[in-house]
């Protein structure tokens, strides 16, 4: 009877920025000021706050609570700022919801306000989804010193005697629709899951089948994943693999 072994690791994604405030040259009371750092996607829409140092000042903070509507969930919090500083934010890519957000293009936006009016603002495009890499956007605003440091999700698997002879994965690519085809050498409790990048179980399917050769049809759970590379876990009484999954 043969045995496929599976062992995973991952690095979850994430964006660190730093980034050093500068006196707003006139205003009436500089060097405190009040701050919001938050995240928006391409279109414009709000995604998740990441900062915002104010009280009862916080609705000065215009951009900032026409975008996000005041949302403070899972945000560092904190009063009034008493002199200018570096800061480090680091975001889990995850929105404020808590859901981890689809690839692509997002915008960095940093807010300031040292006087009773709408103070200096900040926008940085990025992406996320491929390589990790490092960037420092140039200085702007008040803003300056900037660096945005990405790390990519990475998810190694490796197999031990994993055979085509025991799973089949079909159609691999999917666009939708996912089936697989699994031999028992004898009855087993079998579950079937798809994980993420991130190790996080995204969807699973537990079938009492027979010895011999059965089908499932996972098409239901395929067609609400994002496309990305994913892996499709199988578990039985005598065996487990995992292969390699990837919607288009």
């Amino acid at each position: 009877m043969a045995v496929a072994l599976v062992s995973t690791s991952a690095i979850a994604q994430s964006l660190q920025v730093t980034f050093t405030t500068t006196a707003i040259s006139g205003a009436k009371y500089s060097p405190y000021h009040i701050l919001a750092v938050w995240v928006k996607d391409s279109n414009g829409k709000y995604v998740r706050t990441l900062m915002v140092s104010a009280q009862k000042r916080k609705h000065e903070l215009y951009t900032w609570n026409s975008n996000s509507g005041g949302n403070t969930t899972d945000a560092i919090t904190g009063s009034t700022i008493s002199a200018h500083t570096t800061h480090t934010l680091t975001w889990d890519l995850k929105d404020y919801d808590k859901s981890l957000v689809a690839n692509g293009t997002y915008k960095l936006c940093m807010e300031m306000a040292s006087d009773n009016k709408q103070g200096p603002y900040r926008e940085i495009e990025f992406t996320t989804g491929g390589n990790s890499y490092s960037s420092n956007p140039s200085d702007l605003n008040n803003f300056v010193n900037i660096t945005l440091n990405y790390t990519s999700a990475t998810t190694a698997i490796n197999t031990v005697d994993l055979t085509n002879s025991y799973v089949k994965i079909y159609p691999n690519p999917s666009v939708g629709n996912l089936n697989v085809d699994l031999i028992l050498l004898q009855d087993s409790k079998t579950s079937i899951s798809i994980f993420g990048m991130q190790n996080q179980l995204l969807a699973t399917k537990n079938v009492d089948l027979k010895e011999g050769e059965n089908h499932i049809d996972l098409s239901t759970d395929a067609v609400l994943l994002p496309k990305g590379i994913y892996l499709l876990l199988v578990k039985t009484n005598h065996y487990t693999i995992g292969q390699k999954l990837v919607i288009e």
